[in-house]
């Protein structure tokens, strides 16, 4: 069904303890011409990578409006947000939309992979 699951563990360097186990979705995401705009809306699961496959003229960005943030789809760029905090609350800025895709422009396709579980702590990632 396009869909693989890994070994919680791998994600120890996500912040992931191992009394609160994570499981991930990785899936292929291809946006045709002509989509409309997405909503306003939250991911409901701990954090969300995204790995462009492709880039072209008129792709639709993703828009974080309460961190003022647009994130252009580059071939090869890695985007990753987390979209609660350590004490379970929902991040509000991690709130986005999707620009419309417009007519004719190509398939816009990324990989995304949503890591469910409580985040702990990121330091480690940016250190």
């Amino acid at each position: 069904n396009g869909t693989f699951r890994p070994s919680p563990r791998r994600f120890f360097l996500w912040g992931m303890s191992d009394t609160n186990p994570a499981s991930s979705y990785v899936n292929v995401l291809r946006t045709g011409g002509g989509t409309p705009r997405q909503k306003l809306h939250e991911d409901h699961y701990a954090i969300t990578f995204n790995i462009f496959l492709t880039d072209g003229p008129g792709h639709a960005a993703t828009i974080f409006p309460y961190a003022d943030v647009t994130l252009p789809p580059k071939k090869g760029t890695l985007y990753t947000w987390l979209n609660y905090y350590e004490d379970g609350k929902n991040n509000p800025k991690a709130q986005h939309s999707i620009q419309a895709h417009p007519e004719g422009a190509e398939d816009r396709v990324l990989v995304k992979m949503e890591v469910h579980g409580k985040p702990r702590t990121v330091v480690a990632l940016v250190e």
